[in-house]
């Protein structure tokens, strides 16, 4: 069976990956990758370590943005996924993205003011404080 993982951010890293997968081990892995140099390094190591039993691979620890984008391709492959916020918009009153935010916190944002100052979320009535927390909490998460 073949199954396809992919991240892009317009015109910053791009990700590709094709694997095939036979009895939940990964047997080929096929990828694509476009970006910074940390990530292209990042990118070759991890695809050294996507063969064999889905269920050990190993995500990268760091709070940079190639490990947190490729702890999310690893909890993908191993069907885990998921933001802790899931409704599209965050924030009503900015009419701000689940996803601007998210990104904008893999990218560097990793305070409230931060993602405030990238995205202009949380910066009407403050309803949106919690969801924005508890995505930033969630992609710095390690191990």
């Amino acid at each position: 069976m073949k199954k396809s993982f992919q991240w892009t951010e317009d015109g910053r890293e791009q990700l590709e990956i094709t694997l095939e997968i036979e009895d939940s081990a990964i047997t080929h892995v096929d990828m694509k990758c476009v970006g910074c140099l940390p990530f292209l390094e990042m990118s070759q190591s991890m695809k050294t370590k996507l063969n064999g039993s889905i269920a050990d691979l190993t995500a990268p620890t760091g709070t940079d943005h190639a490990s947190m984008i490729w702890r999310q391709i690893i909890s993908e492959i191993q069907e885990e996924w998921q933001l802790p916020v899931p409704q599209e918009e965050l924030c009503h009153c900015r009419k701000v993205s689940t996803q601007r935010v998210d990104r904008a916190v893999v990218f560097g944002a990793h305070t409230i003011d931060e993602v405030r100052k990238r995205t202009s979320a949380n910066t009407g009535c403050g309803t949106c404080k919690d969801d924005l927390m508890q995505i930033i909490n969630h992609r710095l998460k390690v191990g």
